[in-house]
């Protein structure tokens, strides 16, 4: 059982927490019975709580997970892609027509993409065999 000492910004106080991995469904999207694993800190009153350190961990996973199951680039494989271009964000998302704030938070996890801008990344693979 793994414990660690945090500060709890919303409760103002610096505690014992211990560590929780628990298998969860959840929806994402269009999709409402993802399968993931989230990380969760219980604190003494058995609460669960995000991870302090990374507030984002979870919503991660859950995209990593979704990805896979619709098939869609990873943020790895959309950023391998734009480099291979040799594109700058600005120029990549005018080739998607979508906003250069777009392909950022594709590229760091912070945004899925649609089906159409999954549609027009594989075309835009295919059509300068990027692989």
């Amino acid at each position: 059982m793994v414990q660690k000492e945090f500060y709890n910004s919303e409760t103002g106080t610096t505690s014992t927490y211990t560590e929780v991995i628990l298998p969860e469904v959840v929806p994402v999207g269009d999709i409402t019975d993802l399968r993931v694993t989230h990380h969760y800190w219980k604190d003494s009153e058995g609460e669960l709580w995000g991870d302090f350190e990374d507030p984002m961990e979870n919503l991660r996973t859950d995209f990593a997970v979704y990805r896979a199951r619709k098939h869609y680039l990873s943020p790895t494989q959309i950023t391998l892609l734009r480099a291979s271009l040799n594109k700058s964000v600005g120029q990549f998302a005018e080739m998607l027509n979508d906003k250069p704030s777009m392909i950022t938070q594709m590229e760091t996890n912070q945004r899925i993409q649609t089906d159409e801008q999954e549609r027009i990344l594989r075309t835009i693979a295919n059509q300068f065999n990027v692989r």
